[in-house]
């Protein structure tokens, strides 16, 4: 039912907006796959003699930043003041993200994938596109349809059934 629901967010017609269909395929592409990977950690990282809480999610962070800024590298060429000339919605957008996304966001989910069952935790793939998409709504002008409303309410509807069949049990 999540899985639905955020198929309806990103439905295939509205791929061929602005960027073009394989720049948004190839977006989309890449998401999906970090959700594969993040939830292959997710699975493992109980099994793993790693650092605990605040340390743990450092290095994860540093390591994933590190990551991140090769492949920036690779794909767009930057110099030390290429920030200087970002918009601000697009600083505003990175500092939200380093606060909310990373600090607190990935610090708690690495506190629930210690102290979670792994269905439960899975839910932040369904919650998190319809937060952004709601961020996005409120703060970075895209539309928000109808479809997008039927997305988020469907999205929402399979993470309430992940959550509550957990609690049957």
């Amino acid at each position: 039912m999540g899985l639905f629901g955020i198929y309806l967010l990103v439905k295939p017609d509205k791929l061929e907006s602005t960027g073009g269909l394989d720049a948004k395929l190839i977006g989309t592409g890449f998401v999906a796959f970090g959700n594969f990977i993040w939830a292959i950690g997710t699975l493992l990282s109980p099994r793993l003699s790693l650092p605990s809480g605040a340390i743990s999610s450092g290095i994860q962070m540093i390591v994933g930043g590190f990551a991140t800024l090769l492949l920036s590298l690779l794909l767009e060429p930057v110099t030390p003041w290429s920030i200087l000339d970002a918009p601000p919605k697009a600083i505003g957008s990175m500092i939200y993200l380093i606060i909310f996304g990373s600090i607190i966001g990935f610090s708690s989910y690495s506190w629930l994938a210690r102290n979670a069952p792994p269905q439960l935790l899975a839910t932040y793939a369904f919650v998190n596109p319809v937060v952004a998409m709601l961020l996005g709504t409120l703060f970075a002008g895209e539309i928000f349809s109808s479809q997008s409303l039927l997305g988020a309410i469907v999205a929402v509807i399979g993470v309430v059934l992940i959550t509550l069949g957990r609690k049957s049990k």
